[in-house]
């Protein structure tokens, strides 16, 4: 599962750099969804490249592109609100928590997502693909153990996707309370990296 993994992260790395340079070219062909999407493909490469040669290059990259979204489309930065606070969903900001969730559990059922039939019995290989589809082990029964958080999991997606923020926390760096209906800006990739 690592090398495939290592491998998957080469690659998104590898495209993520040629779309920054294809921005950088011309920023005007970029839809906002586009850097949506680049900001989450940049996270998905350095969540695949812990403790590898390009972990640096996928660190210095998903810096870029949080600094690229934040100067030229600082709409798409907004803290999102959650009850009485806010929440912290950006890619850039989160990519830099290393840790994610390991679960122990007891596979009761599951099958192949080509096939249908138990990965016992099916002649594919889960993470190979097959005719461009790749096969993965669907699970429809388990009893789950424990869920850990740990700093490198099995799963590179199975990482912190939110993280909430107290009101008066945001308030407070604001100058005050927030008018009504003001969703604020984070200005993370404003500022120099203080590392991972």
């Amino acid at each position: 599962m690592a090398a495939m993994s290592t491998d998957d992260g080469r690659t998104r790395l590898a495209e993520v750099r040629r779309k920054i340079d294809a921005y950088r070219a011309h920023p005007a062909d970029f839809s906002d969804g586009d850097l949506l999407s680049l900001r989450r493909d940049a996270r998905a490469a350095i969540d695949r490249l812990d403790d590898e040669p390009e972990f640096g290059v996928a660190h210095a990259t998903l810096d870029e592109v949080g600094r690229h979204v934040r100067r030229d489309r600082p709409q798409l930065c907004v803290l999102t609100e959650d009850g009485d606070n806010f929440a912290q969903e950006c890619p850039v900001a989160l990519g830099h928590i290393r840790l994610g969730f390991s679960i122990g559990a007891e596979i009761e059922e599951s099958h192949c997502s080509i096939c249908e039939r138990d990965l016992w019995e099916c002649p594919h290989i889960p993470g190979q693909v097959y005719d461009g589809q790749p096969v993965t082990r669907i699970i429809t029964k388990a009893r789950l153990f424990e869920v850990s958080l740990v700093d490198r999991p099995d799963f590179p997606d199975a990482r912190i996707t939110s993280q909430s923020i107290v009101r008066a926390e945001v308030e407070d760096a604001f100058g005050g309370p927030l008018p009504a209906n003001v969703r604020p800006v984070c200005d993370r990739c404003l500022t120099p990296c203080p590392g991972i």
